[in-house]
């Protein structure tokens, strides 16, 4: 996906200028879960007002170019509640912040990101461990990563991290979570800061 490039001449992109948005329980074209089809989710994305919306996967994540956070798609789910009955939790990350994510998820295996959005000052101590094999090795206001204790299968992190932060979550994998931070890479004409 060249999506840097169909913005060019559009002035100067930075980070910040870089979203993605994470809806939960949407799924691309599953009329079950009241999701949008692809062209239904871009579209809405664009009648927004974003600039050049792309999905990564079909688990409602996007990528797109826009200079603030979380109005932009609250517009988006407003808009597909009565294009698709869509009405779910989404939540909103800056291309910055996926950078840092993504160096924070260096070295790790099989895990989970979980996103939320909590009042700044949250924070447990971490790691914390639950029953079933599933590690919260890090934990702040917006975001647990988890990772599996060696031979044990969690069946879902999304249970025990409400648990701990009591707030609507969304999950995705951390092999997910490094093609976003690729994704967002693209969109910033291969810019990885330090």
């Amino acid at each position: 996906m060249a999506a840097g490039r169909s913005v060019r001449g559009e002035g100067p992109v930075t980070l910040r200028e870089i979203r993605v948005a994470f809806f939960r329980n949407l799924n691309l074209g599953q009329a079950r879960s009241h999701s949008p089809t692809s062209a239904q989710l871009l579209e809405a994305f664009v009648e927004a007002g974003a600039r050049s919306p792309s999905h990564v996967g079909t688990n409602g994540t996007v990528v797109y170019y826009h200079p603030t956070g979380p109005t932009l798609v609250r517009r988006v789910a407003k808009l597909l509640t009565p294009m698709c009955g869509y009405r779910d939790m989404v939540t909103v990350r800056s291309g910055a912040a996926l950078m840092t994510l993504d160096r924070q998820l260096r070295g790790l295996g099989d895990g989970e990101v979980v996103l939320y959005d909590k009042d700044p000052g949250f924070d447990l101590p971490t790691p914390i461990e639950s029953d079933d094999g599933l590690i919260v090795i890090s934990l702040d206001h917006r975001r647990a990563i988890t990772q599996h204790r060696p031979d044990t299968r969690p069946t879902s992190a999304n249970p025990f991290v409400v648990s701990l932060v009591d707030a609507p979550v969304t999950t995705r994998s951390i092999t997910t979570m490094r093609r976003v931070a690729d994704r967002v890479r693209d969109y910033a004409g291969g810019f990885e800061p330090l």
